[in-house]
């Protein structure tokens, strides 16, 4: 009889201000907290978690699981403990970035897009030249309907027409100056204004920041790998 009780756990749940009321004996497994901890935050969480925590910690009972395609990478700690400890660090498209909605497809008309440059302006490489862009796109409508009642040969051509008017009436290119990632310096990279021919809407495309953004997060993911293994190499960091 006294066997069969070595290792039981009572759980009695009791009103009052008290949830559950836990008696244990014998071998029953031994509570060392109650909740597992979870933090989420940028990519280099894990490391900065580390930096602090390695001395409390035993890196044998420790791992790390990176996922390059969902951008994260994940700190588990005391592995064998089912209230493990998780950091885990995401990386993130910088908000303003997302915000311009650069190669998200998404159109606008001119006044629209006007407008957020000019309450942005501050991104551009110049002011000055993000104000001459506003006004431009303010002008838009108008400077086209000009130039296709200016070369319309009453032929059946108004479209080819508006579609010459729309590339020549913008600039093929400027700078924006933002960050790609949450937590990541500003860079500079090259953005256009693509113009749909037949409603006049505008989208912002940018193949130089889609490139970045392939380069940037190779190289963060193996700054951050590295660094976890410089705290300690005893952790294992597993790529999935």
């Amino acid at each position: 009889m006294e066997d069969q009780v070595k290792s039981a756990a009572v759980n009695a749940a009791v009103s009052g201000g008290i949830t559950e009321l836990t008696i244990r004996e014998g071998d029953a497994p031994k509570v060392e907290r109650e909740l597992n901890v979870v933090i989420v935050g940028v990519i280099d969480s894990p490391v900065k978690y580390l930096k602090k925590r390695i001395g409390t910690i035993d890196p044998l009972k420790t791992h790390v699981v990176v996922d390059r395609e969902r951008n994260s990478i994940e700190l588990k700690i005391d592995e064998h403990n089912p209230l493990l400890n998780q950091v885990k660090g995401s990386l993130m498209v910088h908000p303003m970035f997302s915000r311009f909605g650069i190669n998200n497809g998404q159109y606008h008309t001119p006044e629209e897009l006007a407008d957020f440059f000019k309450m942005n302006r501050s991104f551009f490489e110049s002011e000055e030249f993000a104000m001459k862009l506003v006004s431009t796109l303010k002008n838009f409508k108008a400077k086209v309907k000009q130039e296709v009642e200016r070369a319309n040969d009453d032929r059946g051509n108004v479209l080819l027409h508006q579609e010459r008017a729309v590339e020549s009436n913008l600039p093929d290119s400027f700078n924006l100056v933002l960050p790609l990632f949450k937590g990541f310096d500003k860079v500079s990279f090259e953005v256009e204004v693509y113009i749909h021919p037949q409603n006049l809407t505008c989208t912002l495309v940018s193949p130089v920041a889609n490139v970045l953004i392939e380069q940037i997060k190779d190289t963060i993911f193996d700054n951050v790998i590295k660094d976890i293994m410089d705290i300690n190499d005893d952790i294992v960091i597993i790529e999935i």
